[in-house]
């Protein structure tokens, strides 16, 4: 009997359209390349019935792939987009939803652009109570034919903004909202100045941040 998810709050949402909209355009080959690698990781933890947080499962990336030449570019900051890819290739083969299995370290859930489409406690459910032993290794598949339509990387997008622009920004927002921001916020200054040069508010950025790896 084939598989049809429940957790979605709409039957009709395209997880590729919501994509776009977070992360911006297409994906990149460098990121089929890094979804690839965490695939089999996570139909293990799948079949294991377990979750990870975004850093504990680059950690496995970085474990299973140690030798590989792009492998420091599986960071937590980029898993969102990485997991997009997996989900579109779950949603268009009629499979459940992967990235339920990766939470935030301090929400013990989803970030909020997964939760805000889905139902990621049924989410869980349905990816633990799969027959994961059933599918096959599709997946390598569906990525080489991406691969080739993705005949080369765009050109990265120009910054919005230069670097010190950006910094003033992410420093004033910082000062303002200091005591409701959590103590850790500072350990991810470079990431948060790079998402408001490329178009993100100050809020917007922290929210990220925020959201993903506090």
């Amino acid at each position: 009997m084939e598989f049809k998810t429940n957790a979605l709050y709409k039957s009709d949402t395209v997880l590729a359209e919501e994509d776009a909209i977070v992360y911006g355009g297409n994906v990149t080959v460098l990121d089929l390349k890094c979804a690839a690698r965490l695939y089999p990781i996570l139909i293990k933890l799948a079949k294991q019935k377990q979750t990870v947080t975004y850093g504990q499962l680059c950690q496995l990336a970085h474990d299973a792939y140690p030798d590989w030449e792009h492998i420091r570019s599986i960071i937590p900051v980029r898993c969102g987009r990485l997991l997009g890819v997996i989900g579109q290739f779950q949603q268009e083969n009629n499979l459940p939803f992967l990235q339920a299995l990766v939470l935030n370290q301090t929400k013990k859930d989803c970030g909020s652009g997964i939760k805000e489409v889905m139902d990621t406690k049924l989410a869980r459910q349905e990816v633990f109570e799969f027959d994961w032993e059933s599918v096959t290794d599709s997946f390598h598949h569906y990525i080489t034919l991406t691969e080739k339509r993705v005949t080369r990387p765009k050109k990265a997008a120009p910054p919005l903004m230069s670097s010190d622009e950006a910094h003033k920004l992410m420093f004033g927002y910082y000062k303002a909202h200091k005591t409701s921001l959590p103590r850790q916020i500072s350990e991810h200054r470079d990431a948060l100045v790079t998402l408001i040069q490329y178009g993100k508010t100050a809020e917007e950025a922290f929210a990220i941040i925020v959201d993903q790896h506090i």
